[in-house]
């Protein structure tokens, strides 16, 4: 999970006010958080409210500073998943936004990925995903 969404109507709610200017597209898109009739639109693709479902290991990269999926969607997903134990790598970028403006960065996400796969499709047990633990 790559800067993923967690929560649409959160993340509807949380776009910048500079960014009205696209309000009928991001409804039509993400839905109204204000309507209620598009509260289940809203529910049933919202990958948070199913997290009760993952039974494999995730990894989630998020930029600290990404104005469009704020980091508190995956900080939710994270948590919700840890609280039942599924194993679940947490990888914060400091300084970046919505995807990598730096190489080492980029390399990093890269590399990490690259571990996760290692142990959870190789099966190589010996391997750290992300240096100190989960």
């Amino acid at each position: 999970d790559y800067f993923g969404v967690s929560d649409l109507k959160r993340l509807v709610e949380s776009f910048p006010p500079y960014w009205a200017a696209f309000a009928t597209y991001i409804y039509q898109k993400f839905g109204d958080p204000k309507n209620p009739e598009h509260a289940k639109y809203q529910h049933d693709r919202s990958p948070l409210n199913f997290l009760d479902q993952v039974e494999r290991p995730l990894l989630v990269v998020q930029g600290e500073n990404d104005a469009r999926v704020k980091k508190d969607q995956s900080d939710r997903a994270v948590e919700k998943l840890r609280a039942r134990k599924v194993p679940v790598h947490y990888l914060v970028i400091p300084g970046e936004g919505h995807g990598f403006s730096k190489n080492e960065n980029r390399l990093a996400a890269f590399q990490v990925t690259d571990r996760f796969l290692d142990r959870y499709l190789f099966g190589d047990t010996s391997v750290e995903v992300i240096a100190g633990g989960q």
